[in-house]
C-alpha cells in the first residue's frame, strides 16, 4: 500500500500508527468513564430482570480470541508481540494526557 520510497520504513510507520491509535483510544477511554459505568449498570440491571444477550458467551469469546491469537502468532511471528507494546504505550499516553 505504501509508495516504493516509503516501503523500507513500513514497519516504523506501522508502529507510529499503532501508538497513535492507542493514544486516541486512551483519550476516548478517559473521557468515557461515566459511559462505561452506565453500560455496566445497565447490563447488570438487564441480567437482574432476566434479559441476556444471546450471542455473548464467555467461553465462545475466549475460544475466538485464542484462535485469533494463535493464527496471528503463526503468520506474524515475533512482530505480533511487539505491536501491542506500542499500542499500549500510546494508550497510556492518551490516558495520561487526554
Amino acid at each position: 500500500m505504501l509508495p516504493t520510497d516509503l516501503q523500507p520504513y513500513g514497519s516504523i510507520i506501522l508502529l507510529g500508527f499503532l501508538a497513535f491509535d492507542g493514544f486516541l483510544l486512551g483519550i476516548a477511554a478517559k473521557k468515557a468513564v461515566v459511559s462505561v459505568i452506565l453500560v455496566v449498570a445497565a447490563l447488570m440491571l438487564a441480567t437482574f430482570v432476566g434479559l441476556s444477550i444471546p450471542f455473548l458467551n464467555s467461553s465462545e469469546i475466549i475460544t475466538q480470541v485464542m484462535n485469533f491469537v494463535t493464527s496471528q502468532v503463526k503468520s506474524g511471528g515475533s512482530s505480533f508481540f511487539t505491536l501491542p507494546v506500542f499500542w499500549m504505550i500510546g494508550f497510556a499516553v492518551g490516558l495520561w494526557k487526554g
